[in-house]
């Protein structure tokens, strides 16, 4: 083995067990059950496609969700018109959850294609 090789093997071995250490131990890493209840429930799916929102209006509970999904090949960036919410950019295939906190309409459009709207009707939450 060449002196070049084995200073790559050392570097290599070294961010590893720095890595692993800088892990700590597992009572940093959030559970399974703690990521799940940080995920607002989705009660709806809108879908964005070539052709705009499918559907383009849906309805939720306050307090409830709906999941933005990217089904085109082209990226999309989901904004509220009163900016309530902002998808950031989502890239082909990729989705996110909004929650939707308080009753009332929110509309909404495509910021990478503005003719592309919708809009969340919010119910209130029954107790």
């Amino acid at each position: 083995m060449t002196v070049h090789r084995r200073i790559v093997v050392l570097v290599v071995a070294a961010l590893a067990a720095i890595s692993l250490t800088a892990c700590g131990d597992d009572a940093d890493i959030p559970s399974t059950s703690d990521v799940n209840a940080s995920v607002p429930v989705s009660s709806a799916t809108v879908k964005i496609t070539s052709s705009g929102f499918d559907p383009d209006s849906v309805s939720v509970p306050a307090g409830e969700a709906v999941t933005f999904s990217n089904d085109d090949n082209q990226d999309h960036r989901v904004v509220a018109d009163d900016d309530s919410f902002d998808t950031g950019t989502l890239q082909a295939g990729e989705s996110t959850v909004v929650l939707f906190s308080e009753a009332g309409t929110v509309k909404y459009s495509d910021s990478l294609d503005p003719s592309n709207t919708g809009h969340v009707e919010v119910t209130a939450s029954t107790p």
